[in-house]
Order: C-alpha cells, then sequence, then structure tokens
C-alpha cells in the first residue's frame, strides 16, 4: 500500500557529535486527508507545544502541507 498523507510530532532538534537528528516523538501514514486531520486534531491535544508536521507525497516527494 502506497501511502499518500504522513503526519510527524517532533520535539526540536538534537546535535550530537557535530550531526543535527531530530527528535521525532510520534509518526502516522495514511492514504486519507479525512484520516490525517482526525490525527492532526488529535494530536494538538495530545502534544501541546510540539511542533506537528503534515506531508503529502506528491511526485515521489514528501512536500509539506499546511490544514
Amino acid at each position: 500500500m502506497e501511502y499518500k498523507y504522513l503526519i510527524i510530532v517532533r520535539d526540536g532538534i538534537v546535535e550530537i557529535e557535530g550531526e543535527s537528528y531530530e527528535k521525532i516523538l510520534r509518526k502516522e501514514k495514511s492514504t486519507s486527508l479525512k484520516e490525517i486531520k482526525r490525527i492532526f486534531k488529535r494530536f494538538k491535544e495530545e502534544y501541546l507545544g510540539k511542533e506537528i508536521i503534515v506531508k503529502e507525497r506528491f511526485r515521489g516527494k514528501w512536500l509539506e502541507i499546511t490544514l
């Protein structure tokens, strides 16, 4: 199954030995935008103050979108 949408909860960026890494708390994939909107709403309540990023797969690349 090929997923079309991806939602990521990020808690900033950490540097370890000169390399930057994203601190990912949770990641979910879906084929439906309706489901991603539901997950986004739930994540906003669960992860207060964390960065929530939504991406859409377009022509083989993940592009960030806004909801």
